[in-house]
């Protein structure tokens, strides 16, 4: 089992996590909960606090506008395309998506994963599960895109819609999902992956972190206060 939260939360329009109402909550779950707000610092928070000379304040607010829509619309298609999964291979779902950028980039990311599937044997993919880090080190709550699994071998992978490759962010990113897929499944994670189809390199292995920048990272973490939007 994954020991995921997903069935006990959603996301507000901020993306700021809350539980579901008349859900039954894990007992560590409940020292960070407010009402029904989750007041744990999200990945995405923790890397614009780790990264922020990669926030370009030049760019058009419609450009980033586009961008993430554009991400929020592949990001379905492809969830969709896993969750109605019933062969060997993914095939996309297209829902009412209109925009044939959007449509050629899920395509391409489709293609990659049935490539993936292929070549790592692949019997399980999990889209879009959440779970939560407690630790002496830190505290945090996440997304992980993709999980698939191989007979007793689990592969973490993101999903970007970018041209622009942050590689030092993207393998932070992955440090803390792998960090916190492992805490809740208690299973190893294999290997984790970017997938771009923007990119050259459109699969792309996640390289380890130094101990010094994993430090960084939670010490961080430690002076996130989440704020409400």
């Amino acid at each position: 089992m994954l020991n995921d939260i997903t069935k006990i939360i959603e996301r507000d329009e901020n993306f700021n996590y809350m539980v579901k109402e008349d859900c039954d909550i894990p007992m560590e779950l409940e020292n960070f909960i407010d009402g029904r707000k989750i007041n744990l610092p999200f990945v995405s928070m923790i890397l614009e606090k780790c990264f922020p000379y990669l926030q370009n304040k030049f760019i058009k607010k419609e450009v980033i506008d586009n961008s993430i829509k554009q991400g929020e619309c592949v990001h379905k298609m492809i969830s969709d395309s896993i969750n109605q999964r019933n062969d060997f291979k993914v095939n996309l779902v297209v829902n009412d998506c209109k925009n044939q950028n959007h449509l050629n980039i899920a395509k391409r990311i489709i293609t990659e994963l049935n490539s993936f599937i292929y070549k790592y044997d692949i019997d399980q993919i999990y889209s879009e599960k959440t779970f939560y880090y407690t630790g002496y080190d830190c505290d945090y709550i996440g997304t992980v895109d993709i999980i698939l699994k191989s007979k007793d071998k689990f592969y973490i992978m993101d999903i970007k819609t970018s041209r622009v490759n942050y590689t030092e962010k993207y393998n932070a990113q992955l440090f803390l999902y792998k960090k916190m897929f492992e805490q809740n499944s208690k299973k190893k994670v294999e290997d984790c992956f970017i997938l771009n189809p923007r990119e050259d390199r459109v699969l792309m292995k996640h390289e380890n972190l130094s101990n010094q920048e994993k430090s960084r990272i939670i010490n961080e973490i430690k002076k996130l206060t989440v704020i409400w939007q």
